[in-house]
């Protein structure tokens, strides 16, 4: 339900005369491409024969570009909510005297919409992938589900406490990974930080 809201200005709609960038990184793009988008399902055809559901908006994109969407490589999702709020400080005193205090009292609520907020964000401005690397994973993962975008996550690896503390961590990701199985757009990978 909050996909379909987050894309409902997208939603049955067909885009012509647009200029199409395969990821495969050819140089000449494909012209006279339409795309239609149905529930944020998405299909081309090439040539003009585009054909225009009962309702349907339709958006000429002459002069524009429709490519693969961007991949965030390297986030920390929640942190969006201390955006502009801590400028001035070199980063061990921002990390230790003020980021990591705040952090301490963040709750899974915090996280999650902060995480959502993020998410709508990125969606709409063409990042349709992200790599998180935070903690209070599930509330970021309840977050990536109910926006539809694609998640690589992590559990950060930082053995500031020692090596039983690396190992935890370890465990950590271990369980993430067995309770989330089922869902092609997100995957786990090790976040050494």
């Amino acid at each position: 339900e909050a996909r379909q809201k987050a894309f409902e200005d997208m939603s049955d709609f067909s885009q012509e005369n647009y200029f199409f960038v395969e990821p495969s990184g050819k140089e000449n793009p494909i012209k006279s491409m339409e795309i239609n988008i149905d529930s944020c399902s998405l299909t081309f055809q090439q040539g003009e024969n585009l054909q225009i559901k009962n309702g349907e908006k339709i958006i000429d994109a002459k002069g524009k570009v429709v490519m693969p969407g961007l991949i965030n490589t390297h986030s920390h999702v929640p942190m969006s909510i201390f955006r502009e709020t801590l400028d001035g400080y070199t980063l061990q005193d921002w990390l230790n005297q003020k980021i990591w205090p705040m952090e301490d009292k963040l709750t899974g609520d915090d996280i999650y919409y902060a995480s959502y907020l993020s998410f709508i964000e990125m969606i709409k401005t063409g990042t349709t992938t992200i790599t998180d690397m935070y903690f209070m994973t599930d509330d970021i993962i309840k977050a990536m589900k109910e926006t539809g975008i694609r998640l690589q996550t992590t559990r950060t690896l930082m053995n500031i406490s020692g090596d039983e503390d690396g190992k935890a961590r370890i465990r950590e990701l271990e369980e993430l990974i067995d309770r989330y199985t089922d869902d092609d757009k997100l995957t786990f990978n090790v976040g050494i930080h």
